[in-house]
């Protein structure tokens, strides 16, 4: 699990959604709902009016296609086995990218292993006018271009079995690109 300095687990995060991979040794990560907070307070769940479909090989192809992580990163917890046998086909995590390389792993061990989702808000991420995610939004697009030229060099299953979810991703980037 990765928890950046400024977010914030709540008590039972751990614990629940370990219960729930303890259930199903084939889930690679589970996340769950964030809620979204300022000085001010809390402001939203992350999934408060669309929740993640359920079906894990959907929630993949969701993830694919989107073009971006819609996954809150802090609410992630992968299976350690997994993330070792991804590592040994190379690096988890790379040092060309800096705002996508959560999205890479979620989308590694998604590739190879089950997500599943948690519907319950167990983190909470702190918006302040300093989040890398806000400020360096504009690196975003390249950035997932790079990511998805690598993975699919790596993982030649992702252009037999995703073409379509490829096609709506790099339109996606070309969309986000334009509008720069």
């Amino acid at each position: 699990a990765i928890l950046d300095v400024d977010d914030v687990w709540l008590p039972t995060k751990l614990e629940e959604q370990i219960e729930l991979m303890e259930k199903d040794d084939a889930i690679g990560f589970s996340f769950t709902d964030s809620m979204f907070f300022n000085e001010n307070g809390n402001l939203y769940s992350l999934f408060s009016k669309n929740h993640p479909p359920e079906n894990c090989e959907y929630l993949f192809r969701q993830l694919l296609a989107g073009g971006s992580n819609f996954v809150s990163s802090e609410s992630v917890i992968y299976r350690k086995s997994v993330l070792g046998e991804i590592g040994k086909s190379g690096t988890l995590f790379q040092n060309d990218c800096t705002m996508v390389v959560d999205y890479e792993l979620m989308l590694k061990v998604g590739l190879c292993s089950k997500i599943s989702y948690l519907d319950k808000v167990l983190s909470k991420w702190r918006i302040h006018d300093k989040n890398e995610s806000l400020t360096k939004q504009i690196l975003v697009p390249n950035e997932n271009l790079q990511m998805i030229e690598r993975l699919k060099k790596q993982y030649p299953v992702l252009i037999e079995k995703y073409s379509n979810e490829l096609d709506q991703f790099n339109i996606c980037q070309q969309f986000l690109l334009s509008i720069e």
